[in-house]
């Protein structure tokens, strides 16, 4: 007669469960090698703003390096867009790009030997950022993906290429970006 060993129905359950929410929460957290990136777009037109942010979120997550987040990111990406338009037509939409790159806690702690000063520093500049790119851009009344495209790519091979090797400046990442497409 074989030897069975059953496991008892709740032990079985508890396991499947344990193994569904770790899976999930790997799925869901950023991995270590992925730069957290926040998206935020404004204006006055809130059609507009869903739209430029779906394409936003959309082109960044084709990058393997990029983990699109809501909080405690690494680098924030915040637009301003407008449409130009009178009250017959669109002229287009213009947009205002800001990239700025959150200050790392190392930085404070090391520039401040002093332990009651780093913690009040630590308080007060825990989330401060640093600007990392501005830049506008425009777009005809039919071109808004391709001016999201566009964004994305300039902020990618930019200001996210800094903060990825903090030795590149933006010139040298387009730089070596362009050599190794050709």
């Amino acid at each position: 007669m074989p030897i069975e060993k059953r496991y008892p129905v709740r032990f079985v359950f508890t396991a499947v469960a344990v193994l569904a929410s770790l899976a999930s929460g790997q799925a869901a957290s950023p991995s270590k090698d992925r730069i957290r990136v926040a998206v935020q777009v404004s204006g006055y037109d809130p059609p507009l703003i869903e739209a430029v942010t779906a394409s936003l979120v959309r082109n960044l997550r084709g990058f393997r390096d990029v983990a699109v987040v809501d909080n405690e990111a690494d680098l924030h990406l915040r637009i301003l867009v407008i449409e130009n338009q009178n009250s017959v037509r669109s002229f287009g939409y213009t947009l205002s790009i800001l990239a700025s790159r959150t200050v790392p806690e190392d930085f404070l702690r090391s520039s401040v030997p002093d332990e009651a000063r780093r913690a009040f520093l630590l308080r007060l500049y825990g989330n401060s950022e640093t600007l990392a790119d501005n830049w506008m851009a425009a777009a005809p009344p039919d071109g808004l993906e391709d001016a999201c495209k566009k964004i994305i790519a300039t902020f990618y091979w930019g200001a996210f290429q800094q903060v990825k090797n903090p030795r590149l400046s933006v010139g040298e990442a387009v730089y070596s970006a362009d050599s190794a497409s050709k």
